[in-house]
């Protein structure tokens, strides 16, 4: 699994964050509007997922999906 998609699946897994497995839509952008070339993804996910034996949703709290700092760290333990 690439770093982004394991660092936002790790992080969602941990029961001390959300305890679930996230759905995610990923799409690679390679250029700006003003066609200079900056490759980026995107990622949607829903305000949840499902409980880590599968059975249940599991919605955020809050409003609030993952915090970036540690999701930013995390990744760059990956990348």
């Amino acid at each position: 699994m690439p770093p982004a998609p394991k660092a936002l699946q790790d992080l969602a897994a941990n029961p001390k964050r959300l305890g679930a497995q996230l759905g995610m839509l990923g799409v690679f952008h390679t250029w700006t509007h003003s066609l200079i070339f900056h490759p980026h993804i995107h990622y949607l996910i829903p305000g949840g997922g499902l409980s880590l034996e599968g059975r249940t949703w599991v919605a955020v709290k809050n409003s609030f999906l993952l915090h970036h700092k540690p999701l930013g760290e995390h990744f760059r333990t990956l990348f």
